[in-house]
């Protein structure tokens, strides 16, 4: 997957305002292939997020940066034969830019064993990171993969927090025109170091203002126009508009933003 850009819009709701909303999207998108059956349907999603030390990232999206960047390590399941994907995500003004690159878990793996490793001029030692060899969808994403290293590099990022939550989507038939997400039971979790991508065995819980209990985070993402139905969707359901990181908002559930350890927490819990 090469650039894509598109609007995003959040919203943050309470599991009954969800189930309904749910509904409405029915009468206008179709639901991801990879929705599972049940009352609360979805995929889960892992991330690991990269930062550095100072954490400089978060500090860029918690003070509103209008120009910020996000770098993580995104998975779907403990497989290991299963790929995993590096991705940049950008805010360029109004804009939310995406790259990604797919890679094998195992090049995932020596990446985080090296560490940031800096060379002259801000780029990454390549013997440290994934390169084009790495890549398992062809060459295509290579300018993702590079851009995601040389912007490791140039932070000294490193494996911080993995963010966890299970992801109900919605889609348009033109794949990447309109695309609807919920997003619940959102966790946090330190990287335990191993460099092994594994799903979180505990977790912390987002509790922020505007964080309700197990709140859902409601995402409307467009490439182009606005869909002719979200005027509806906003009014009919009261939606306002909110900043939402996932990663900020874990990151100061566990205290790391002012040097806390979130090991053994009282709001550390075992994921289910």
């Amino acid at each position: 997957m090469g650039l894509a850009s598109r609007h995003e819009l959040k919203y943050v709701v309470e599991e009954a305002r969800a189930v309904a909303i749910r509904e409405f999207l029915r009468a206008y998108l179709r639901p991801s292939i990879y929705n599972r059956a049940g009352p609360q349907s979805g995929e889960p999603v892992i991330s690991l997020y990269l930062d550095s030390q100072d954490l400089i990232l978060y500090h860029q999206s918690a003070g509103g940066l209008k120009n910020r960047v996000k770098l993580r390590i995104r998975f779907y399941d403990a497989d290991w034969e299963h790929p995993a994907y590096l991705e940049v995500k950008r805010r360029v003004g109004d804009m939310i830019l995406k790259e990604r690159a797919m890679v094998s878990r195992e090049s995932v793996r020596r990446m985080l064993s090296g560490g940031p490793q800096m060379v002259s001029g801000g780029v990454p030692d390549s013997g440290y990171w994934p390169d084009r060899t790495d890549l398992l969808n062809g060459k295509t994403q290579g300018d993702a993969q590079q851009f995601f290293s040389h912007l490791c590099g140039a932070f000294g990022a490193r494996g911080m927090v993995y963010v966890s939550y299970v992801r109900e989507a919605w889609e348009s038939d033109r794949e990447g025109l309109v695309r609807v997400t919920l997003d619940r039971h959102i966790r946090g979790t330190l990287y335990d170091g191993t460099a092994r991508l594994a799903i979180p065995a505990r977790g912390t819980r987002p509790q922020l203002p505007y964080f309700p209990r197990d709140g859902v985070v409601l995402e409307v993402k467009y490439t182009h126009g606005s869909p002719r139905w979200l005027p509806h969707l906003l009014q009919g359901f009261d939606l306002e508009r909110r900043s939402v990181s996932k990663y900020c908002a874990c990151v100061e559930a566990m205290g790391l933003h002012r040097g806390l350890s979130p090991i053994g927490s009282p709001q550390e819990e075992v994921l289910q």
